[in-house]
């Protein structure tokens, strides 16, 4: 019931601090709001939301973005996310009319502040990688990323993170997870699953690249329930068939 926020008029609760998860209640007006206010809020996330007013996207106030300020935004650049020390791009999701990720910009700094990442469902442009090359040198830009949900259009990228075994020891990296929507059509090298524990692949059975991680006995990918034996005969779940599950059976973070 902590959770449960009484507003008397629907003003006040538009200009009310409601702590997430929350389910705010108008006396006034008596509705039931289960919902975010806002695509990005200062309140919870205040590097992004200083990305948000930096870029010019924030235009009804520099506290928050609103979903239609959200929807418009057709750039994102990575660079802007390091220089504004962003944790989680994790609002990102409400940026439904993103058509370029750009790498304009960027030296090879690494975001060791990244920890959420969302690709919009939309987004079907150049396919977005962790691990760019910048000038014909791989960068690991996002050493300590725990959470990504990728596209569902297109290809999933080749260049990836390359396992470092200290992450795989790290209580963050036993509950990172990297999300595929339906919609991908390929994945490249298998390397950078080696740095997600739990994977989530709501896309058609894939191969994984040739490439087998390391620890792949470590990962769990769970998939539609009805796709578990063709995942399990393909590269690199043929190695280690027992880390294909059903996604009935998963009970972790349902946030992807």
């Amino acid at each position: 019931m902590k959770h449960i926020k009484l507003f008397k008029t629907e003003a006040e609760y538009e200009t009310g601090v409601t702590a997430l998860p929350c389910v705010s209640y108008v006396e006034s007006t008596n509705e039931v709001h289960f919902d975010e206010k806002h695509a990005v809020d200062r309140v919870y996330n205040a590097p992004l939301m200083n990305m948000c007013v930096a870029k010019g996207w924030a235009k009804e106030s520099e506290n928050y973005l609103t979903y239609e300020e959200a929807a418009v935004v057709s750039v994102i650049n990575i660079q802007d996310l390091i220089t504004y020390n962003v944790e989680s791009a994790w609002e990102f999701k409400h940026f439904t009319g993103v058509t370029t990720i750009s790498y304009d910009g960027l030296t090879g700094e690494q975001s060791t502040k990244l920890k959420y990442l969302y690709i919009p469902d939309n987004y079907a442009s150049t396919p977005f990688n962790i691990r760019p090359i910048v000038n014909n040198v791989a960068v690991l830009l996002f050493p300590n990323i725990i959470k990504m949900h990728h596209s569902g259009v297109g290809q999933y990228p080749s260049y990836q993170p390359d396992y470092h075994p200290t992450r795989g020891e790290s209580d963050e990296y036993n509950n990172s997870i990297l999300y595929i929507p339906a919609g991908i059509t390929r994945v490249g090298d298998a390397a950078y699953l080696a740095f997600f524990k739990t994977i989530i692949a709501m896309c058609n059975p894939v191969i994984f690249g040739d490439e087998i991680p390391q620890n792949v006995a470590k990962m769990t990918l769970y998939v539609k329930d009805e796709d578990v034996e063709a995942w399990q005969a393909l590269i690199p779940w043929s190695k280690n068939p027992s880390s294909v599950r059903p996604l009935s059976e998963y009970t972790g973070d349902t946030d992807y």
